[in-house]
């Protein structure tokens, strides 16, 4: 009787139970690798490549680099623009995945710093 008020205390609370390192492990970004030809998953051959349909190119690429901080929208390109937190921008156009942009300063690692078409 005890553990089922308890229960109840906390639902009404609106608490809830600290997720466990699998159900943080879900929402923690895989990493991505920068690619001329797309957005790549690090020591893979697999990559969101240029091209590629809304919305499963940006799902994938949120699952790579984390989920975006802003959209904009250029009405010159015609594209909405994603703005991750580490500085990277992803272009989409007409429905497809059309290009990257690494912002100057960041990522060091990165060779390239952008790839595709990008506006703005």
């Amino acid at each position: 009787m005890r553990a089922l008020l308890a229960l109840a205390l906390l639902a009404l609370a609106g608490c809830q139970p600290p997720l466990t390192e699998d159900e943080k492990a879900k929402d923690r970004p895989l990493g991505y690798e920068l690619r001329s030809t797309g957005i790549g998953v690090p020591a893979s051959a697999l990559e969101v490549s240029f091209g590629r349909v809304q919305p499963s190119a940006l799902n994938a690429i949120e699952k790579l680099a984390g989920h975006h901080d802003e959209m904009t929208y250029d009405a010159a390109c015609g594209a909405e623009i994603y703005h991750f937190r580490d500085g990277l921008t992803v272009t989409i156009r007409q429905g497809s995945f059309d290009g990257w942009t690494l912002k100057p300063g960041t990522r060091p690692e990165a060779g390239l710093r952008r790839a595709g078409v990008n506006c703005g």
